[in-house]
């Protein structure tokens, strides 16, 4: 019984990422296949402007927003599905229907706009794009990523702390991938 629930305790160990209590990407790659043939709601979002805190009031205040933030996530969205996709930068995934995602949204975003954060002249915000639809495999999960990561850049460029969403078009997702690519290739 104790080895079985030491396997447990170090299996879950892997599957989270330490600092934020979020799943991290190898919960991801285990969880993939589970998103396949239902409808979704795939968001990305980060921290604005993430690496002024660090830089401004150091690497432990940093995670202690990180930690904040994470809290958050967990709150609105439950356990299953929210990523620490990055360093600053999150991804959930939720089988919830698109207006009451919307709505999780925006109470998250309500609900960081209250949080205390001690010592901090500017008080930190979150960014994000989200996309929903029907995830047939694979290669319409990750073009949904690539939809909500596309969202989550206009947001940044709208002015930041804003969330935009849309609903899941793979060939729009598909043709700003190669805009992507074609822009990255230009200034290499």
């Amino acid at each position: 019984m104790t080895l079985r629930s030491r396997n447990e305790e170090f299996y879950q160990r892997s599957r989270t990422d330490e600092l934020t209590g979020l799943l991290n990407r190898e919960a991801l790659r285990e969880d993939f296949e589970q998103y396949f043939g239902k409808a979704l709601c795939v968001m990305i979002c980060d921290i604005d402007q993430f690496k002024f805190y660090n830089d401004t009031y150091g690497h432990i205040r940093g995670d202690e927003i990180l930690s904040v933030v994470s809290r958050l996530f967990q709150k609105h969205f439950g356990y299953t599905g929210v990523y620490r996709y990055g360093g600053d930068e999150f991804l959930i995934i939720s089988f919830m229907p698109h207006d009451g995602f919307q709505h999780y949204v925006e109470t998250f975003q309500n609900q960081l706009c209250k949080q205390p954060f001690e010592a901090v002249q500017r008080h930190p915000t979150v960014s994000g794009g989200y996309t929903w639809g029907y995830c047939e495999g694979a290669v319409s999960l990750r073009t949904m990523f690539a939809q909500a990561d596309q969202l989550l850049y206009k947001a940044k460029a709208a002015g930041r702390n804003r969330v935009f969403g849309e609903p899941f078009d793979m060939e729009k997702a598909e043709a700003g991938l190669h805009e992507m690519a074609t822009w990255i290739n230009k200034s290499s």
